[in-house]
């Protein structure tokens, strides 16, 4: 949620493909749009999220009284009253780049902190398969027919398959 705005990204958006590749399930999947503007009441009533991450490429923590969260105030739903609204703060977050594994490795760890040591394991195993692969050097990728995106999909393969798969996500609404 962007919740200056209440705001979504749903499916066919970039960030929900990584949401569940994070281990998340999308609360606003059901809406079958990429973007979507929320009312307060859709947020209480039906999308009733577990947990709420703020993509922001240059953002800090969220904090008592954050202004971010002041459209979300009051809301009966586990990401307001748990206190699981999480910015996820990455200088590439919001474009496509050979930086999403990262983006994705805070996204799970937001959403399943209690995974943290194994999701730690999981992207450490991916980045020495990226060092494997040469990916500092594309044009040795090149030349072995190979792509930086290809080599990208291997490491969030890695983060999928080795930890954060298991329970298929947040439970009940998900994250958004």
């Amino acid at each position: 949620i962007d919740p200056t705005t209440l705001g979504a990204l749903g499916p066919g958006a970039t960030h929900d493909e990584m949401l569940r590749l994070a281990g998340g399930i999308n609360a606003v999947a059901d809406f079958k749009t990429d973007y979507l503007k929320l009312t307060r009441s859709q947020v209480q009533v039906t999308v009733r999220p577990d947990v709420v991450l703020i993509i922001e490429p240059a953002g800090r923590a969220i904090v008592d009284n954050d202004p971010r969260l002041r459209s979300l105030e009051g809301l009966d739903v586990n990401a307001i009253t748990r206190k699981r609204c999480v910015v996820i703060s990455h200088a590439q977050a919001m474009l496509p780049s050979t930086s999403l594994p990262e983006v994705i490795k805070q996204m799970a760890m937001a959403i399943h902190p209690d995974r943290a040591e194994a999701i730690d394991k999981a992207y450490a195993m991916a980045e020495q398969l990226l060092d494997r692969a040469d990916v500092d050097h594309p044009e040795t990728l090149e030349k072995q027919g190979k792509s930086a995106t290809a080599t990208n999909n291997t490491t969030t393969a890695v983060l999928n398959a080795g930890v954060i798969t298991s329970g298929g996500g947040v439970g009940g609404g998900g994250g958004l």
